[in-house]
């Protein structure tokens, strides 16, 4: 049987290299900012909310991955250069709005580079 506080022990430790981890490095830290807007469709602001919550959509289906993917890092980056509030930036406020673009345009319209620049469009037009 696991010991509590053992676990406990392991995933707060865990927390801190994370953290640690995106303040040194800008890659895990735009890593961590994707990670939190696919928590956030949960109401979660945790990085492994977020892993759980894009394995369930990467099952679900391809398009509805990479469409929510494209929708969280290009808002995320949009707010970034138009100088949001950086609290909301890094708990994927923004992100979560590509999230759920993303989500809903794999189900209604085809992969196309039509319907992928007007879905980047729209995202943009979101972060607004």
């Amino acid at each position: 049987m696991i010991d509590r506080a053992k676990l406990n022990l392991f995933f707060s430790a865990l927390s801190v290299y994370w953290q640690k981890g995106c303040e040194k490095h800008i890659p895990f830290l735009w890593m961590d900012v994707v990670l939190r807007s696919y928590g956030q469709v949960l109401f979660a602001d945790n990085p492994l909310t977020g892993i759980c919550m894009i394995s369930a959509i990467g099952i679900i289906s391809s398009r509805n991955l990479f469409f929510s993917f494209l929708g969280a890092a290009i808002a995320s980056v949009f707010a970034q250069t138009l100088r949001k509030d950086k609290r909301y930036i890094l708990h994927g406020i923004f992100g979560f709005t590509g999230v759920m673009l993303g989500i809903f345009w794999s189900w209604y319209f085809y992969f196309s580079a039509v319907s992928v620049a007007l879905f980047v469009f729209m995202v943009i037009l979101a972060v607004f």
